[in-house]
């Protein structure tokens, strides 16, 4: 599930088990100070290798009025792991293609 596609800040790691908590329960947005977190699962990408590593199912908590998103300490880490591993080729479950682009500077705006 994507969010907010325009904001690319990274989810916030916070210490917790908020899979477990109940939705009245759920911890209050940081960000927004509206929205009560959540439970789901994200996309994060990764430069490794000179390429584009994406690893999909991360859990993590979203908030539904601003988007933002945070990872326990614990999915931090294991994110970090996987990082710091490397790629395993029997890992890969599958392939995709990205667009890539370059820069263009905005028009001057008088």
């Amino acid at each position: 599930m994507t969010h907010r596609p325009q904001d690319h800040r990274p989810p916030r790691a916070e210490i917790g088990n908020f899979d477990r908590a109940p939705t009245s329960l759920a911890k209050l947005c940081a960000r927004c100070q509206e929205g009560r977190l959540a439970p789901s699962h994200i996309e994060m990408a990764f430069w490794q290798a000179g390429g584009l590593v994406v690893i999909r199912g991360v859990p993590a908590q979203i908030c539904p009025v601003c988007g933002d998103q945070f990872l326990t300490g614990a999915t931090a880490l294991g994110l970090d792991r996987m990082r710091a591993a490397g790629i395993d080729a029997s890992a890969v479950t599958g392939r995709m293609e990205v667009p890539v682009l370059e820069y263009r500077a905005p028009d001057a705006v008088p």
